[in-house]
């Protein structure tokens, strides 16, 4: 099953052991660096960052060298993750009209949300996400209990021979 310490971690985008570590070393840090040749994933791996860290209720600044790199992070998040961000690119006035509509939409939002049901319905998919990890915790004990006799060691003609073997042999 998944480690326990990984529920609180909500990362959309699929990752590697390194980019998990980038995000868990925030967790401990103030800031991180990520730098790296074009095509080795750094706006994706942002984009996860960008993600875990509003999720946990944190505020992110990324910052780039040029406009395109920050639209092209924009473009990875997910749709549902893009009015609780703010882009603020070289054309001023297209960024502050952005600001706006995105400080609206989440105000609109604030004032939809419910934080009772909310918390209740967080309680009730937390507890959902842990009887799941039980019954894959389980499937895998099962998986292990059937598989052990099939794959035990047999005689034949006096001697021990895996399973294994005697099926390439056929």
């Amino acid at each position: 099953g998944m480690p326990a310490a990984i529920r609180n971690f909500v990362i959309p985008l699929p990752y590697n052991d390194e980019q998990f570590a980038i995000v868990q070393r925030l967790d401990h840090s103030d800031g991180v660096v990520v730098q790296g040749p074009p095509g080795t994933g750094k706006s994706h791996t942002i984009a996860n960052i960008i993600c875990h860290v509003l999720a946990n209720g944190g505020r992110i600044l990324v910052t780039a060298k040029s406009d395109s790199a920050l639209a092209v992070l924009r473009d990875k998040l997910p749709k549902e993750i893009r009015p609780l961000t703010v882009s603020l690119l070289s054309s001023e006035a297209d960024g502050n009209r952005q600001f706006e509509s995105n400080v609206r939409t989440i105000d609109e939002e604030l004032s939809r949300l419910d934080e009772e049901r909310a918390t209740a319905r967080i309680e009730r998919l937390q507890a959902e996400i842990d009887q799941l990890h039980e019954a894959m915790a389980e499937a895998d004990r099962q998986i292990e209990a059937r598989a052990k006799p099939n794959i035990q060691p047999i005689f034949k003609d006096g001697k021990e021979v895996s399973v294994m073997d005697l099926a390439r042999q056929v």
